[in-house]
């Protein structure tokens, strides 16, 4: 077993062994634990290996400024028609019970805590947003979970610079769309930006965006989760470290997921139906996939520009192409592909590697194929 696997293992059952939906007091949330110092050295090691390591402070720079401009006044409105409650001495918002419509940008300062809780139903309309600097404490149940939805043109959530770690549990997330201020786009229509999140049994689906969720600068553990119907990638991590485990992936209009610049395990995943990649793992990211079902992908999984991605215990079937890795970009080198104790039935190609890039199959290292002599 690698380091990087045991490290997340390791940070899997201390942090994430208590559910979710089990939580009594979402402030105590926390990723937080005596591995953690040794995982992000790793992440920080995969960060070194790119070149553009500014790229989420030109994020910051581009769209902080225009967040900022709004003001207070629709969170006193709603607090005064009574959808929002507010304790001013801890600085906690908290949605009431029911069917709430936002039609403008909602934004929560920062050093607060933000509540929404089961059986609330939150509809976002004409381009509305809501934007927290704040942590956001999702607590919806099996019997009454929470919905963020937009009927037709309501754009997403993000969350930024939380100085706590977010918690999601029971909550659909559905036709929501990119966020768009006067001088950048959100790509995601849930972003979570260099704010540490956890997310359990919840449902992201139909959302028209660049990326279903959005993943930033970003300590995550996604769990027991649905993304199905993606108009273009489902989930996006970039930058980011963390854990996926036992959660659905089904028609990606792009990839299911996309790594890049990140450190990660996903354990018991099902991955399906991508138009493009089920799993890619991009510009020096570190990715382990164990127990997992990967099919019916244009590319099962790639590994490109100095990633290095280890597949065990799998299966890999009826996909164009199962296994690939290559450069890319130019100013990348090759990436490497390690599969262990895997099965591939079904493709029309098992695997393909560049010049610059090695497949490794059961200790059994692979030689290239050229384009030229590709069926």
């Amino acid at each position: 077993m690698s380091k990087l696997l045991q490290l997340l293992l390791c940070w899997l059952t201390i942090s994430c062994s208590n559910s979710l939906a089990g939580y009594e007091d979402f402030s105590t949330t926390t990723l937080h634990n005596p591995h953690n110092e040794a995982l992000e050295r790793r992440y920080k090691a995969v960060q070194s290996r790119r070149n553009d390591r500014e790229y989420s402070d030109k994020i910051a720079s581009a769209v902080f400024p225009s967040i900022s401009e709004h003001n207070s006044s629709l969170l006193q409105a709603l607090v005064d028609a009574g959808t929002l409650q507010f304790d001013k001495a801890s600085c906690q918002y908290s949605f009431t019970a029911g069917i709430h419509t936002i039609d403008e940008m909602l934004v929560f300062p920062g050093d607060c805590a933000v509540y929404i809780q089961a059986g609330t139903t939150l509809v976002l309309e004409k381009s509305a947003a809501l934007i927290s600097f704040s942590p956001l404490y999702i607590a919806g149940s099996a019997e009454h979970p929470v919905t963020i939805e937009s009927k037709h043109s309501g754009a997403g959530i993000a969350v930024i610079n939380s100085a706590a770690t977010s918690a999601i549990s029971h909550t659909v997330f559905r036709n929501l769309h990119n966020i768009d201020f006067p001088d950048w786009q959100f790509g995601g229509a849930v972003t979570f930006f260099r704010s540490d999140v956890q997310i359990a049994n919840s449902h992201f689906e139909d959302n028209h965006a660049e990326d279903m969720l959005w993943v930033v600068d970003t300590h995550f553990s996604i769990t027991h989760s649905t993304f199905k119907q993606s108009s273009s990638d489902a989930l996006d991590i970039d930058y980011a470290w963390g854990t996926i485990e036992y959660s659905v992936f089904s028609h990606c209009g792009n990839d299911c997921i996309d790594f890049s610049n990140s450190v990660a395990l996903l354990k018991n995943i099902e991955a399906n139906a991508a138009i493009d990649k089920a799993i890619s793992v991009g510009e020096a990211s570190d990715v382990e996939i164990d127990q997992s079902s990967i099919s019916s992908s244009s590319t099962g999984v790639a590994s490109k520009d100095l990633s290095e991605t280890l597949i065990s215990n799998s299966t890999l079937t009826n996909n164009y192409s199962a296994l690939r890795a290559y450069q890319k970009k130019t100013y990348y080198g090759g990436a490497t592909l390690t599969l262990l104790g895997s099965s591939l039935s079904g493709n029309t190609e098992d695997f393909f590697h560049d010049q610059f890039s090695s497949i490794t199959i059961d200790g059994k290292p692979l030689m290239p194929i050229a384009e030229e002599n590709r069926d």
